[in-house]
């Protein structure tokens, strides 16, 4: 069951994320910028801008401070 705290919308992207977005979309949640994700993860910076798009269009977010709003942190 989705938690109050957090919108039905962020637990249907979440379920349609792949293990790396995922991965980028913990380390965006946790402040990291794409530099810093892509040391953390061992990608490329363009990989990196990529999957952070590809996380915004699943959550239908335009920035990092949407995404974090939509999580509730």
């Amino acid at each position: 069951a989705a938690s109050p705290a957090v919108p039905a919308q962020a637990h249907a992207g979440a379920a349609r994320l792949g293990k790396r977005q995922v991965q980028v979309r913990e380390l965006l949640l946790a402040g990291h910028d794409n530099h810093a994700i892509a040391r953390e993860t061992g990608l490329a910076i363009g990989s990196v801008k990529n999957c952070v798009s590809a996380i915004f269009l699943t959550f239908n977010v335009r920035s990092r401070g949407e995404l974090l709003g939509l999580f509730g942190s």
